[in-house]
């Protein structure tokens, strides 16, 4: 594929809160789609990879900013292949290895696996093609102590225990050994983290079960069988990341329908390293919005916190946003924070800098640019709650609550006003009994009651999102999100 030569920056700065307190979103793209997969804080700034193509095609694409975010390169790295980039580690001294599916084209047998070492200035050092017969793609790929761990999959091996491997590489792409992961039950998908031990999560299903659970394997450096435990609740649960934390525990990070069946909602739980279950917790439920989704995608732990990203689909303009859940030490919701535009965005990779910023990383149609653009977001990690001045973000202003049934033409619009001295101001557009119902951005309902006049006022105490559903007297609802901030 040609590299691309027709490539669009957008940076929009919005201040939400204090002076200092700046929300940055960035987008980067080109005429074709883009795939984000991680990005990374260098020495001198930031780097965000991924792929790019159309019409069948793929290359790598990365993207280099600096940390005043005043300069930007951007790199694709492809030959007539086609390299569609699946996971990327950093390697010390802003090294990285791509991992990537990879096929040939005329002749080939099926997709193989590459790997590329990037050096410093992001030139290919070194790559190898991993060619069996046969289809593989690449899973995961981490890296511990000199060594780089592979987690792959025989795409045409379904029902084979040798469907997923990890393969052990050196750091010169030497392969040192491969071992196959097995399970009793069916493997949905995996997830692996590494320190003195392997940790895999997956999502597996018992062969005379209906629903999916997530089962952790801890195996040790030849891929032996040490451990394994099963946990989630009665439905389906899957799992998205597994992170060890200080060798000593163990945090889980998916998605659970269990609350309640018609969605799926972000699911979290700690385990200790010998994979004794210690708790869990699911965030996103909302008894006022039905079946919409929000996935867990992963949680970090820094300064006795748990950070946890989501991408949800039940709030926001367009389907899906970025959200940012605070979490107490024992995984009950604190606060978030909502990082949705207009359009929708899917994140993928979730991190924090060494100046105390959130580092999102996603996709988005926001853009203007492709299809599909790459969407960053750098935000403070704390934004204390605050007394309420007048500022206001919200979806919409004008909330629709009609009526599907032709007989009855009633439609009531709800406006919302400003927000003076910490109280927002809603105006329906008549008088008719309306129910409201209100709940912070994890879906826990804070208050509920009937409005019987025009004007409704409710008291904002702190500054955070708050989720606003309102109800006619036929029960059709509109949800809508606002936030206010210092």
């Amino acid at each position: 594929m040609k590299t691309l030569s027709i490539i669009f920056v957008l940076s929009l700065t919005c201040v939400l809160a204090r002076a200092q307190d700046t929300i940055t979103y960035l987008f980067f793209g080109s005429e074709f789609d883009e795939n984000a997969v991680k990005a990374f804080e260098s020495d001198s700034g930031y780097h965000f990879f991924g792929s790019t193509g159309a019409r069948g095609q793929s290359d790598v694409y990365i993207v280099e900013i600096n940390k005043d975010l005043s300069n930007s390169k951007f790199k694709v790295i492809g030959t007539s292949a086609l390299e569609l980039m699946t996971d990327v580690v950093a390697l010390p001294g802003d090294n990285y290895v791509i991992c990537n599916q990879y096929y040939s084209g005329f002749g080939s047998t099926g997709f193989d696996v590459q790997l590329i070492v990037l050096n410093d200035d992001l030139d290919i050092e070194r790559t190898t093609v991993i060619e069996k017969n046969g289809s593989d793609k690449p899973i995961q790929i981490f890296y511990e102590n000199g060594f780089i761990y592979l987690l792959s999959e025989a795409l045409e091996e379904e029902s084979s225990s040798d469907r997923f491997q990890i393969s052990v590489f050196d750091s010169l792409l030497n392969r040192i050994n491969t071992f196959s992961i097995q399970s009793s039950d069916s493997i949905l998908n995996l997830t692996i983290s590494v320190d003195s031990f392997i940790y895999v999560g997956a999502t597996t299903r018992a062969q005379d079960s209906s629903h999916s659970d997530i089962s952790i394997f801890k195996l040790n450096q030849t891929g032996l069988l040490i451990n394994s435990q099963s946990i989630g609740l009665n439905d389906d649960e899957q799992v998205s990341s597994v992170l060890v934390l200080n060798d000593t525990n163990l945090l889980v990070t998916g998605s659970s329908n269990s609350v309640y069946d018609e969605d799926f909602d972000s699911y979290i739980a700690l385990l200790d390293t010998d994979l004794n279950f210690q708790w869990e917790e699911i965030h996103g439920w909302n008894p006022n919005v039905n079946n919409r989704d929000d996935f867990g995608v992963m949680t970090l732990w820094n300064q006795g916190k748990y950070f946890l990203g989501l991408t949800t689909n039940t709030y926001g303009a367009g389907k899906s946003d970025f959200h940012v859940y605070e979490l107490k030490s024992n995984g009950s919701f604190t606060k978030g924070n909502s990082f949705g535009l207009k359009e929708n965005e899917a994140l993928k990779h979730i991190s924090i800098t060494s100046d105390t910023n959130l580092l999102l990383f996603g996709n988005s149609a926001n853009g203007n640019i492709g299809q599909n653009d790459f969407f960053a977001v750098l935000s403070p990690l704390e934004l204390s709650p605050k007394p309420i001045n007048e500022y206001v973000y919200s979806d919409s202003l004008d909330i629709q609550l009609s009526l599907d049934d032709e007989r009855v033409n009633k439609t009531q619009v709800v406006e919302l006003g400003k927000v003076d001295n910490g109280i927002a101001h809603f105006y329906l557009s008549n008088e008719k009994p309306t129910r409201y119902f209100v709940s912070d951005l994890s879906g826990r309902q804070i208050q509920s009651g009937t409005i019987d006049s025009e004007l409704f006022k409710f008291p904002i105490v702190t500054s955070g999102f708050y989720i606003f559903s309102f109800e006619n007297e036929q029960g059709m609802r509109s949800t809508f999100k606002l936030g206010v901030f210092n």
